[in-house]
């Protein structure tokens, strides 16, 4: 322990001041002594927190433009921020996640439809766009088979039906050759006068009225031996005739008397 230099008085070593004397004692010593500080103490290293993502209220101003390296967040968000690795740890690839408000549950992504129904779909659609092809088709088939197998049937019809009005024309025309002889002293007209316009009565009434129509050509009946024609042919001195009518083809259809 020290001494006093002024009294030789023993002096601890804390103390400033000489308890017998009152001399101030070294306050170099005792200053040096007061500020020495104490040893520091090692404190362990800790490793550094990540920074937590900061979000923006939904009516702050829109963030910049996200610099390569950073992640965009949602409208309305601020940007998330990539954590730094770890010392010595390689960057993993980091999927930006959207933000959204506290305990908010992120919205499934879509995964398209199943097969089942895609085959569904194109079912659907080759079925209402066939079918009515197909009625279509075989609306056709069945017309053309029906008209194959009526054709025929109607083409007959039509035949009969134009032999009748010639055989009917024929018949007519006869007629009105038997007229006139009768008022001809018995004798039969020229083959000359035997059409529409000539063969008429002397007071000059038509002795065929209405004067029979070519029912395959059209137009008045007149001599020939073509389809709907007839041939008028006068026998010796006018005492007899002959009137044939020609069908399909200039066939042969009918011969008076």
């Amino acid at each position: 322990m020290p001494d006093c230099p002024n009294c030789g008085k023993h002096v601890s070593d804390e103390a400033p001041y000489c308890l017998s004397c009152g001399a101030a004692q070294q306050p170099e010593r005792g200053a040096l002594q007061q500020s020495s500080p104490e040893a520091p103490q090692p404190v362990p290293p800790q490793a550094p927190e990540p920074p937590q993502p900061t979000l923006a209220p939904p009516d702050a101003p829109a963030a910049e433009q996200p610099s390569p390296g950073r992640y965009a967040a949602p409208a309305g968000y601020g940007p998330v921020v990539q954590p730094p690795p770890a010392a010595g740890a390689t960057p993993a690839p980091y999927a930006a996640q959207p933000v959204g408000p506290a305990g908010a549950t992120p919205a499934p992504q879509g995964q398209g439809l199943p097969g089942w129904a895609i085959a569904l779909i194109v079912a659907a659609v080759l079925l209402g766009t066939g079918l009515p092809v197909a009625i279509v088709i075989f609306s056709f088939v069945t017309v053309g088979n029906v008209v194959e197998e009526v054709a025929p049937m109607i083409e007959d019809q039509i035949r009969l039906v134009d032999e009748r009005a010639l055989r009917d024309g024929v018949t007519s025309i006869q007629g009105g050759v038997e007229a006139w002889a009768a008022d001809h002293g018995g004798k039969y007209p020229a083959a000359d006068r035997v059409d529409r316009i000539h063969l008429v009565s002397p007071e000059g009434l038509s002795y065929v009225d209405p004067w029979p129509q070519n029912p395959y050509a059209g137009g008045a009946m007149t001599q020939g031996t073509g389809e709907g024609q007839f041939l008028y042919v006068r026998g010796p001195e006018g005492g007899s005739y002959s009137l044939t009518g020609y069908g399909t083809g200039g066939s042969l259809l009918i011969a008076l008397p």
